[in-house]
Formats: structure tokens, sequence, C-alpha cells
């Protein structure tokens, strides 16, 4: 998925770059946005899942 993800978004500058130059460096920075976002995701759902998945355990234990 990433990988179609990052094709589009060269597709995406590309085109730009044929058709409307001036608009380049407001695409890449959203661009760079963008993947910043990708890559900080799984750590993102990670630190989530860190913190939410003992609790919910925890919940449990405390009921029984």
């Amino acid at each position: 998925m990433s990988g179609l993800t990052a094709v589009g978004l060269v597709v995406l500058v590309v085109l730009l770059l044929v058709h409307a130059p001036g608009a380049v460096l407001a695409v890449l920075g959203s661009v760079g946005a963008v993947a910043v976002w990708a890559a900080a995701q799984p750590l993102v759902i990670g630190v989530g899942i860190g913190l939410v998945v003992p609790r919910l355990v925890s919940l449990r234990w405390w009921r029984r």
C-alpha cells in the first residue's frame, strides 16, 4: 500500500512539474509532510497499543 502511495505521489509531482511549475515547492512540502506522517504512523500505532492493551488487560484482571 505504501508503495502505491509513493508512486501516486511521484506521478502527482511529475504532473505538477509539467502543468504548474510554480506549485512544485508547495507540493514537495506536502509530500514531505505525508512521508513524515507515514513514517511515524507505525510508531504512533505501536505506542497506542502499548498504552491501551495493558490497561484493558489489567481491567479484565481486576474484574475477576
